[in-house]
This record gives C-alpha cells, structure tokens and sequence, in this order.
C-alpha cells in the first residue's frame, strides 16, 4: 500500500516486536532509527573521553558506535544484512570487554573469569541464530556476563569507593528503566501505540547508549577523573 503506515506481518505474529509501525522509505521506522544515533554519540563520547588502557577505550567506543549503526540499519532500510549488523551490534561493546577481561586473565589467574567469559561466548553464539524476539534477553544476558568481567576488572584488589557506587547505582537504575522501557513500548505491551512519534524503544536506545557510558567510566580510568 503506497503511502501506508502498516505493521509487519513478522513483528505482529511474534507479539515481541518493537511496537513502532514500518513506513515506507528510507527510514523505515523514524524514532527507532533516528535515537539509534544515541549509540553513535556515545561511543564517540567515551573515545574522546579517553582513559586507560587506551586502546581498550577506543575499542569499546567503536563497538558501541557500531552498535548504533547497525541499530539505525535494521530499523532504517532493513533487511538480512541490517538485522546482522543489529544483532552482532548488541554483541560488540560486550566482546570488548571481555577481550580486556581475557587479557586479565593472563595475569590474574581468576577463574570466575574464564566462567563469565564462557557463558558471554556462549550467549553470543546464540543471539546471532536466535529471532528477533528473544535477542533482547540472549543480549541482556550477554551484557550483564560482560559487565561481570568489568566489574571483576576494575576493582580486582579493593573496596568499591563510594564515589564508584554513586556510579554503580546510578548505572543500575539507568539500565532497569532501559529494560522497563522495551518492554513495556513492544508490540502488544500497555503502551505500544505503533502510529506515535514518540517509541518508548526509542527511549531504550537513549538510555541503553547512556548505560554504556556509565559502564564505560567505570571501567576506564579517564586522565582528569578520580573515582577513588
């Protein structure tokens, strides 16, 4: 139908989707797309930011800029490839991390890591088969392994600082109202309305992209910030 506004097919049978209605054109859905610049912003963010290892930094910058890229392709023009790019998006900032972690490991001979590190690997594996109705768990469950691993890295011989647990929690509370958000703004969730400008997936992207870089900060030590 030229000119329509309908909802895919998929989407609707799976019930899991993300509740914004597919349009013709290019942006394919607008406020999915256009907030999947929030992941942009923030990885150029953390790699300006700097900090140490510094090329563990930059790493993490991209993978998360790659994140929003692949965010705006699946939701802009679709397809196979987007839907890739998507899912292997969700993978990339984590698989930074647990790089940096498996570097650690080297030295520290912790085996929790090699466990962490397992099961990212292993919930990596999955997401890029899985449909897009459950990559949101596999990549939630991928995240928080890696967040895991960045937890065990930065603080592997002291007490959490109170000014790293303000981070921590604040961090936390930023990610619960993320989930909340996707879940709530799917298809078929209470406040799904697929024709509105405003997607609360949008505001997943917007708080997701600001999680990674509350994550980031605690993980990387930047030259002009003292967490300690």
């Amino acid at each position: 139908m030229t000119g329509a506004i309908t909802v895919a097919a998929s989407v609707v049978a799976q019930g899991l989707g993300d509740c914004e209605a597919v349009r013709e054109g290019v942006l394919a859905q607008p406020a999915s797309a256009l907030s999947s610049l929030a992941f942009v912003a923030a990885g150029l963010w953390i790699i300006a930011r700097g900090g140490t290892p510094r090329r563990a930094v930059t790493a993490f910058g991209i993978a998360v800029s790659l994140e929003g890229l692949g965010s705006l392709a699946y939701h802009g023009p679709g397809g196979l490839l987007a839907k890739l790019a998507h899912d292997l998006g969700l993978i990339a900032p984590s698989a930074v991390l647990i790089g940096v972690a498996a570097g650690a490991l080297a030295r520290s001979h912790a085996p929790v890591l090699w466990v962490a590190g397992g099961l990212t690997a292993i919930s990596g594996a999955v997401l890029v088969g899985v449909q897009t109705s459950t990559n949101l768990l596999v990549g939630m469950g991928f995240l928080a392994a890696a967040a895991a691993c960045a937890f065990l890295l930065r603080t592997p011989h002291s007490h959490v600082t109170r000014p790293e647990a303000r981070l921590l929690l604040t961090g936390g509370v930023v990610s619960v109202l993320a989930l909340a958000a996707n879940i709530l703004g799917r298809t078929g969730g209470p406040v799904c309305s697929p024709a509105s400008i405003f997607q609360l997936h949008a505001v997943w992207h917007a708080l997701a992209a600001v999680a990674l870089t509350l994550l980031a900060r605690f993980v990387f030590h930047a030259p002009d910030e003292n967490l300690r």
